[in-house]
């Protein structure tokens, strides 16, 4: 279930709040809960598939917001050369005691979203389809 994830791991990132900045309103993304505005989006868009993940602290492991801040502009930069559509967003813990600058990519498919993630070293990311709720997905490390 968790693969390389504590439990308490897992169920953070199962709390976690992922909210996607568009420039006209924010949409708050919960694993698993669909979100009617977040469809209408999608729909406009003509959006089948997108990704929410970031760069920040590989492997859950704490760096410096300098280091971070590196890491998500290296992410922006591999994204923006794919020339796929995306926008920033916050993965922000249940407590709000935690927040990871993040990116909501809107196309590209599974297997990128994999490739970046291990790429990034991230242990999860979410992903959904018009339709469907978000679902967390776990890495390989």
């Amino acid at each position: 279930m968790y693969d390389n994830l504590s439990p308490a791991l897992y169920k953070a990132y199962l709390d976690t709040s992922y909210i996607v900045y568009t420039p006209q309103t924010e949409y708050t993304l919960k694993i698993g809960i669909m979100n009617q505005e977040w469809q209408e989006f999608l729909q406009g868009k003509s959006c089948h598939f997108y990704f929410f993940i970031t760069a920040w602290n590989p492997y859950s492991i704490i760096q410096s917001d300098t280091d971070n801040e590196k890491s998500n502009l290296k992410l922006i930069y591999t994204i923006k050369e794919l020339q796929i559509e995306f926008f920033e967003g916050i993965g922000i813990s249940s407590d709000q005691n935690w927040m990871e600058k993040s990116i909501c990519v809107l196309g590209g498919d599974l297997s990128l979203a994999y490739k970046l993630g291990n790429e990034f070293r991230q242990n999860a990311f979410v992903c959904g389809s018009f339709n469907q709720p978000p679902s967390l997905f776990i890495t390989k490390k």
